[in-house]
């Protein structure tokens, strides 16, 4: 499934969860792309960078590295979340 916090293009990510639960999630970025988390799904990951995604109800919400919810990918003091399709 694919998700995007900023809207924009080349700013996409997706997710893989195989049936044994290992887990791809990617940058798909214009020029290039790459892994930022190949391991077991959960309903939170840490990203190799050290933020962190959660999956809810359908949709993604980016995390801080504490754990908090990211804001302002989209607008100034939103919370950073995205459908999942």
């Amino acid at each position: 499934r694919r998700f995007n916090f900023l809207g924009g293009n080349g700013t996409g990510r997706s997710i893989t969860i195989a049936e044994n639960g290992n887990t791809i999630v990617r940058v798909d970025g214009t020029m290039q792309s790459s892994v930022l988390y190949n391991g077991q799904f959960s309903d939170s990951i840490v990203l190799e960078n050290g933020e962190g995604l959660r999956f809810e109800d359908g949709k993604v919400y980016q995390l801080r590295p504490d754990g908090q919810p990211a804001k302002g990918c989209r607008r100034e003091g939103e919370i950073c979340e995205s459908e999942l399709y």
